[in-house]
């Protein structure tokens, strides 16, 4: 074996590996895709609901005529606010399923704010529950 023949035997190795590559990875961002898009059918089938309910849960104690702290006030606001970037992203999506495509920057853009969004509930969540939990201070 030659040198020359070495070197294409590499080169042919490497073309391999590299069509390989992007075989596995197409098909890996195929499995991305589809996962995104389910997380965004449930939440929104089911993200309106739970907004509607904690909104009917806090209309209830408000009429009871007991005062609602502002940490819950603010986590239920952030949770109206992600379920309408969950929302948007949807919106995105299905526009973009009706040009005839998959997912586009557009849709990961607004999946991405809704993620935060919906982080950002948590975190508010978090410290609602933190605060009614603490004893009031007399």
């Amino acid at each position: 074996m030659s040198w020359l023949t070495d070197v294409e035997a590499q080169i042919g190795k490497d073309e391999v590996w590299v069509i390989n590559f992007f075989a596995t990875l197409k098909q890996d961002v195929q499995v991305v895709e589809e996962d995104l898009l389910a997380v965004l059918k449930w939440l929104g089938a089911h993200g309106s609901e739970i907004a509607g309910d904690v909104a009917g849960i806090l209309g209830i104690i408000a009429a009871a005529g007991v005062g609602i702290p502002a940490p819950v006030l603010i986590a239920a606001q952030a949770l109206n606010s992600a379920v309408s970037a969950v929302n948007a992203a949807i919106a995105a999506q299905q526009v973009k399923a009706s040009q005839g495509g998959g997912t586009g920057e557009q849709v990961v853009a607004a999946a991405s704010a809704g993620y935060q969004a919906l982080k950002n509930a948590q975190i508010a969540t978090a410290q609602a529950q933190q605060a009614v939990a603490k004893p009031p201070t007399p």
